[in-house]
């Protein structure tokens, strides 16, 4: 699979910089995915776990109390605001 960057940033500092196939969140309007080349999108993120698969495989899971998620030009940057 094509991979991408993903940055989580939380107002104390960056929490996640890694290449990525894939992640999987829970936004206002329910569960969504995202792979390499998705269309661009803004989501306003849920409390719910955020999960992420490494380009390497090693498979992630982040709990965060709210934030945005910007995916756009191949790569994604996720602010949180709290970590739960």
């Amino acid at each position: 699979m094509k991979s991408y960057p993903i940055k989580i940033i939380a107002p104390n500092g960056p929490l996640l910089e890694k290449e990525i196939v894939s992640l999987r969140a829970v936004g206002e309007g329910g569960v969504f995915n995202v792979l390499a080349d998705h269309a661009p999108i803004v989501a306003k993120l849920s409390k719910a776990p955020f999960h992420v698969t490494g380009a390497d495989g090693q498979e992630l899971t982040f709990h965060f109390d709210d934030g945005f998620l910007r995916a756009a030009d191949n790569s994604v940057v996720v602010s949180v605001f709290r970590k739960g």
